[in-house]
């Protein structure tokens, strides 16, 4: 009530314009309802900021805590529990974590989760999934609330994580440097338009011919396009050495074999003799062996390389 005798309706109203039809009667049914209609007429309301509770703009489906519904309805605490609980039973309502929503809510926001990720798909069909975080954003959820609607759609397998499949360590170390925080729909591979496929297939024939002198990143992007070479990258399919150097997978882990045996064998190794080991010059060795010192398979000494205090099971070649 207020000091002249008024009665609150709605206590968290947004701005109307004068008259609405549907205004008067959502008023009407806050007056009148009764607590499963109040309940649900909150719940079906769009959630708006916190930051800006007087306005709240924000039209994303959202759910509603107990404390925030009990207060925008005007029942009782205890009522409102039992009406939620009544509601949850009947399939009308949907509870996560500390969130309750109107079950058409609940159906809309997980129909958009879906969407964004399938049009992301369709629109970059070369990358391997979307970000998480760009997901819950465009979403508009709160950290906590995204990460419990993640978990129902990983646990219904609607979406899921994109994961490094298994090989080289090394190798799956820069895949999943690239692809940590990506989600995608079950069982999406990124895929090539045939065009691409042919690039793809014409640049991995001169990797494959020049194993330890490949194209360079920016030749191999003028070659096949810029997605095409990050999804390769992706993939493990290609393996980054050093700025703009880039080896095929295949000769990444023969060359750290062979560089690695070769140590093992003699106790050190020098920049020549790496270059001569694998027949290639000091543009791709200096890279390939910093590389390594970052890795800990070797260690400069001097103008010389040791082994490094990382295990490395050799091959033999």
């Amino acid at each position: 009530m207020t000091i002249g005798g008024g009665e609150i309706i709605d206590v968290t109203p947004r701005y109307h314009r004068r008259h609405q039809a549907a205004v008067l009667a959502a008023l009407a049914q806050l007056e009148q309802g009764t607590p499963e209609e109040l309940v649900l007429a909150v719940l079906d309301r769009p959630l708006m900021t916190k930051a800006a509770v007087v306005t709240r703009t924000t039209h994303n489906p959202m759910g509603y805590t107990h404390e925030e519904i009990t207060k925008q309805s005007n029942l009782a605490y205890d009522v409102t529990q039992q009406t939620l609980e009544t509601l949850l039973s009947e399939g009308r309502v949907y509870k996560i974590g500390v969130y309750w929503f109107a079950q058409t809510v609940w159906n809309t926001l997980i129909d958009r989760a879906l969407r964004l990720v399938q049009d992301f798909h369709q629109q970059y069909p070369l990358r391997s999934g979307l970000s998480k975080e760009e997901w819950r954003a465009r979403l508009g959820l709160q950290p906590k609330l995204a990460a419990d609607v993640f978990a129902v759609l990983l646990e219904q397998e609607y979406l899921e994580n994109v994961e490094v499949a298994g090989g080289d360590e090394r190798t799956d170390r820069q895949v999943l440097a690239r692809t940590a925080g990506l989600i995608r729909v079950p069982g999406f591979i990124p895929y090539f338009t045939p065009v691409q496929q042919r690039q793809v297939d014409q640049l991995l024939q001169l990797f494959q011919a020049q194993p330890y002198q490949p194209p360079t990143r920016s030749e191999a992007e003028a070659m096949a396009g810029v997605d095409v070479i990050g999804a390769l990258l992706e993939q493990g399919k290609l393996v980054k050495i050093g700025d703009g150097l880039l080896f095929s997978n295949t000769a990444y882990t023969t060359a750290l074999s062979k560089i690695v045996s070769y140590m093992h064998a003699h106790g050190k190794i020098t920049v020549a003799e790496a270059r001569d080991v694998l027949g290639t010059t000091r543009k791709y060795i200096l890279p390939l062996l910093e590389h390594m010192d970052a890795l800990r398979l070797t260690q400069r000494l001097g103008d010389e390389r040791i082994p490094g205090t990382a295990p490395y099971c050799t091959q033999k070649n």
